[in-house]
């Protein structure tokens, strides 16, 4: 059996799914790969590097953004906390570390990250005539099984493919990671549009998130005035939202329904030694990587 995917649209009630039947799947996506497929019009493709430049752009005049300014030192106390940097010392009343992984870095719950990597390849822009090849404007396609490919037709008519994990050692990925993720996604394209499939890709890459052993978020006040929220176990953007305006609001004495029920999640537990970690996320995500089969 094939892949059921969801695909995202763009208009709509998030309420108003359906189930997209084989022939419509072919419609919207230009593939056969899919057979069905459950349709949520009102979601929206998020480019996230531009997101974050649009939204640094967009922030009032009172808040200042040091790229590339990395923080050496952290000291907690009372009337203010410092933060010492390669260029200088910020100090503040108020810190909010979102720092994902990195956490345990600033002193907070060492040694539960478990760090991975996951991959992508993008083609180059599409011409007219393969575009018609590619369904109708830009859509996403989640897959069922979580360690299948998500695949995008981007706004600005590209293919783009998603898959591979990796164990993050120090943080970190390699070359080699990078290209042989780019072999799987190859096979990925291979199978859902083989006319299309020689071009390759123009862009390769990986990025970062973090996971505990438990399933725990480290969400919160960690000490006075020190707020934190981190450990998306793979839904960033979306826990990202939530989760910050939420410890926004608690760190200005606000209170809520998803402050109270967050206050209430599980913490990270301790990972296992970094060796002992590596080989398990070497074994389950190949094991889970090989199961999903046709989703790849």
């Amino acid at each position: 059996m094939r892949p059921h995917p969801a695909v995202d649209g763009v208009y709509g009630s998030l309420t108003e799914y359906r189930w997209v039947e084989a022939d419509e799947m072919r419609d919207l996506t230009g593939t056969r790969h899919y057979i069905k497929g459950i349709h949520h019009p009102g979601t929206v493709l998020l480019q996230p590097a531009k997101y974050l430049k649009n939204a640094a752009r967009l922030m009032p005049k009172n808040v200042q953004i040091f790229e590339n300014t990395v923080v050496t030192s952290a000291q907690y106390g009372k009337p203010v906390h410092v933060f010492e940097t390669q260029g200088g010392v910020i100090r503040a009343k108020k810190a909010m570390i979102c720092a994902s992984g990195h956490t345990n870095g600033f002193g907070f719950f060492k040694k539960s990250a478990i760090p991975l990597y996951t991959y992508a390849s993008m083609t180059r822009v599409l011409t007219e005539k393969e575009l018609a090849e590619c369904g109708h404007g830009s859509f996403g396609l989640i897959p069922a099984n979580s360690f299948g490919t998500t695949v995008r037709r981007t706004n600005d008519n590209r293919l783009f493919f998603r898959n591979v994990y990796t164990y993050a050692k120090q943080y970190t990925t390699t070359l080699d990671n990078v290209l042989e993720a780019k072999v799987h996604q190859q096979v990925s394209f291979d199978r859902r549009y083989p006319e299309l499939s020689s071009m390759g890709f123009v862009a390769s890459w990986g990025g970062l998130f973090t996971l505990s052993q438990n399933g725990g978020m480290i969400w919160g006040e960690l000490a006075e005035n020190v707020y934190c929220s981190a450990f998306c176990n793979g839904t960033g953007v979306a826990r990202g939202t939530a989760f910050g305006k939420a410890l926004a609001e608690m760190a200005s004495g606000l209170n809520s329904t998803s402050i109270e029920i967050l206050k209430r999640r599980k913490t990270p537990s301790r990972a296992y030694p970094e060796i002992i970690t590596s080989l398990g996320v070497k074994y389950v995500t190949g094991r889970r990587f090989k199961k999903a089969g046709l989703e790849i």
